[in-house]
């Protein structure tokens, strides 16, 4: 039996639908921006709300029965990261589309034992084309943990006319703001929604031993509910593979050439090629470099994007956002640069994150 090593990681976090909901224009002196996060753990459903400051720190209201680790939640908040975390009960909470309608609501006590209450009722009796989405999670984080991915399918923004929408903070209420773009020839206000979201992170940041695992037939193995396909050479197993099959659209990332067994890495000769991040086709990909060498009997191993997301999409719509929010949308990734070092004697690993100049030079 073969045994290979798996030198990256593939987290997958089970949000299956998310809402935006901004109100800069009239904030609450804590809160300019609430978004609600829809988790299903073992068949049951449960809420997040991340709130966000006026720092830009995103307070966490958590249902308590979902047990989520805060190294998990640091990876999925965006902005400039992890403000603080509260245990809440939802007294209200749905998340819907039925009969021509899209509903969501929800209602909780925030950490002054202010009561927020939220509830849209769209009714879509005119055509709507919904767009699949990668919002910029990790465009603002000051020290990044990961690759945050959140592919957001079936998504829009909720149109003004015929909407019934109701945000009360302490008893006040609050106007959300306008979505300042047309869709479909309909004002927009800016409540962002997504009836199935994928959530994944690649490679994050830790300090544990790198597994090994042992190949099928078909040198493929099964790893935490990721399968990694491997290409054997010489009874070497080069990376080729990472497929994430969890959620409602499949994940892949591909090495090319396949990432190289670390007994075939000499010293002080690097070994390159490309990793690609690949969702459903619509959503497009990202393409990164990787590098690896041997110095001392630890593999060095750099990962680093020299291109932003290329989306696949073609709608006029989508590509008039782009061109607006060019930077926040597809370049970000280009501050990311990983760092992993293996020891080949004991398999300790270290892997961090940092950003960097996008304008560094290119190539290693």
């Amino acid at each position: 039996m073969v045994k290979a090593y798996v030198p990256f990681r593939f987290r997958y976090t089970p949000i299956v639908k998310t809402v935006l909901i901004k109100f800069k224009k009239d904030p609450d002196h804590t809160y300019n921006a609430l978004e609600l996060q829809v988790f299903e753990l073992n068949d049951e459903r449960f809420y997040q709300v991340l709130a966000k400051r006026h720092d830009d720190y995103k307070d966490v209201y958590q249902d308590p029965k979902m047990q989520l680790d805060e190294g998990e939640l640091e990876l999925n908040i965006g902005g400039r990261g992890m403000g603080d975390v509260y245990p809440t009960t939802f007294t209200k909470g749905y998340f819907e589309e039925k009969d021509g309608h899209i509903r969501i609501g929800f209602t909780f006590n925030d950490k002054d034992d202010r009561l927020i209450k939220f509830a849209v009722d769209e009714n879509l009796e005119k055509d709507t084309t919904p767009l699949a989405w990668l919002p910029s999670i990790g465009a603002s984080l000051e020290k990044p943990q990961s690759v945050p991915l959140f592919f957001l399918y079936d998504f829009d923004f909720i149109r003004k006319a015929g909407t019934d929408v109701k945000l009360e903070i302490d008893g006040l209420n609050h106007t959300v703001d306008p979505y300042a773009i047309a869709k479909d020839f309909q004002a927009r206000i800016n409540i962002q929604y997504s009836l199935n979201s994928v959530v994944v992170n690649f490679n994050e940041t830790r300090e544990s031993t790198m597994p090994v695992v042992e190949l099928d037939e078909h040198h493929v193995a099964e790893y935490n509910g990721k399968k990694y396909h491997y290409n054997v050479i010489d009874g070497r197993p080069q990376l080729a593979q990472i497929v994430l099959q969890k959620g409602s659209r499949p994940v892949n990332v591909t090495f090319d050439p396949p990432f190289p067994d670390f007994t075939e890495i000499k010293d002080h000769v690097p070994k390159f090629g490309e990793f690609i991040i690949q969702p459903a086709e619509e959503l497009g990909t990202l393409i990164g470099r990787y590098n690896v060498t041997k110095q001392n009997n630890k593999a060095m191993i750099n990962l680093s994007f020299t291109e932003g997301w290329q989306p696949n999409q073609k709608e006029l719509y989508y590509k008039l956002l782009r061109e607006r929010t060019v930077r926040r949308l597809t370049n970000w990734y280009k501050e990311y640069q990983c760092n992993e070092v293996v020891d080949l004697d004991t398999l300790e690993t270290k892997v961090e994150w940092k950003k960097v100049n996008p304008e560094r030079t290119k190539g290693f």
